[in-house]
């Protein structure tokens, strides 16, 4: 799913092609009668000052993939505010749900992008069947992922070229500073899609 053929093009549209995979979840969200994660934004209070425009790339965002329907709400739903990423988040965080808060729902198989100042929490489930989702963080290139240092050989070596350039892996030439701008990154990364330049 890093390279997922259905959203890699939007994603690649969005970063530019000198991106990679800052970090992945997996969730289960079980019966529970309460939210289990609060409103918040990601990357806490210093990444939340980083406004985007709308001709800016975003540093970072994440896509979220699920895995099993959410046709209703409080099924454990993620929860957004629309537009909040252009707004600051309340300093102390969100006693109450928000205005122009609203609850997801999602087949199996949907996707949501959301960029890191987005106001977003997890609702309650309220129904006996378990929701599940996978979210990748993707970022820009000079930043570092938050999941790994380098990720395992195993791991890369099951990989495609492609693939190993989003966990990181710039290969044999790898000298410091090289991540920037490895010289095969366009190439790599736009293989089989359209060029956005």
């Amino acid at each position: 799913m890093l390279d997922h053929p259905q959203t890699f093009g939007i994603i690649v549209d969005l970063l530019g092609p000198y991106l990679q995979v800052m970090g992945t979840v997996l969730y289960v969200r079980y019966r529970s009668s309460e939210m289990p994660f609060a409103w918040h934004t990601d990357g806490g209070p210093a990444l939340r000052n980083f406004r985007l425009e709308p001709d800016s790339q975003p540093l970072n965002f994440k896509i979220q993939y699920f895995l099993t329907d959410v046709f209703a709400e409080n099924r454990g739903n993620f929860c957004c505010v629309p537009g909040s990423h252009r707004r600051d988040f309340p300093e102390g965080g969100l006693a109450e749900w928000p205005k122009g808060g609203i609850q997801l729902t999602a087949a199996a198989g949907d996707a949501v992008i959301f960029t890191y100042g987005l106001w977003h929490a997890v609702a309650p489930n309220a129904s006996a069947a378990v929701r599940r989702s996978v979210t990748f963080r993707y970022g820009q290139l000079w930043t570092r992922p938050w999941d790994y240092v380098r990720a395992p050989a195993e791991v890369l070596a099951r990989l495609t070229p492609r693939q190993r350039r989003l966990m990181g892996d710039i290969g044999p030439d790898g000298a410091p500073g090289a991540y920037y701008e490895p010289q095969d990154q366009r190439d790599i990364i736009l293989a089989g899609i359209a060029d956005p330049a």
